[in-house]
């Protein structure tokens, strides 16, 4: 059975709708547009539920939640070229919410670095899968607004606007700080390559 949360595949040589065509299929009444962004975009959503609730099966309870809560509210949606962040952010805040209702403490997201499906060879994901590794390491290194900032803009698509407006800072002041973040990693990544040679 092919597993739903699998990057959305369409016929070589026809042409992927943008997010912007498909929501306004969507809100015209056509249900296939809906189910494109369901598949297109469940396997980011699923990471950040996964990285925020550490489980997988809450994960999926949240997925769906979010896609409900989507289609209820996509009229809404005042940039449907901004679909993704949208879904991402009403994602998370399910997720945080969720974890609220049980009295767990709110972990900033660092399991979304896992590997999202895709269609590389078995070997290069092994590799990849290394590089991730040293990835969460670093980022697991980071702390305050440059681990905050480098977390909604990377992972979670949030604009630098978004970010300012969530974490009550500038724009300017989230550049810095997504600098600093990759300035950061860039030096953790880099060290144990430079050490072998």
């Amino acid at each position: 059975m092919a597993d739903e949360r699998a990057p959305v595949k369409e016929p070589q040589g026809t042409p992927l709708s943008t997010d912007l065509d498909l929501v306004m299929r969507v809100r015209e009444g056509d249900p296939d547009a809906f189910e494109t962004l369901v598949r297109r975009h469940l396997p980011r959503a699923h990471a950040v539920a996964t990285s925020v609730l550490r489980d997988e099966d809450q994960a999926d309870d949240v997925c769906q939640e979010a896609f409900l809560a989507v289609l209820r509210r996509l009229e809404q949606l005042r940039d449907p070229e901004r679909f993704l962040g949208w879904l991402l952010r009403i994602t998370r805040n399910i997720a945080l919410n969720q974890l609220k209702r049980e009295g767990r403490s709110v972990l900033l997201p660092l399991e979304s670095l896992e590997n999202y499906p895709g269609e590389d060879d078995p070997d290069e994901m092994m590799r990849e899968k290394g590089v991730q590794d040293q990835l969460r390491d670093a980022v697991a290194h980071l702390s305050g607004l440059p681990k905050r900032v480098f977390i909604l803009h990377e992972l979670e698509g949030w604009d630098h606007g978004e970010i300012a407006d969530e974490l009550g800072i500038s724009k300017g002041s989230s550049r810095v700080h997504l600098y600093l973040a990759r300035r950061t990693l860039r030096a953790r990544v880099a060290r144990p390559v430079l050490e072998e040679a």
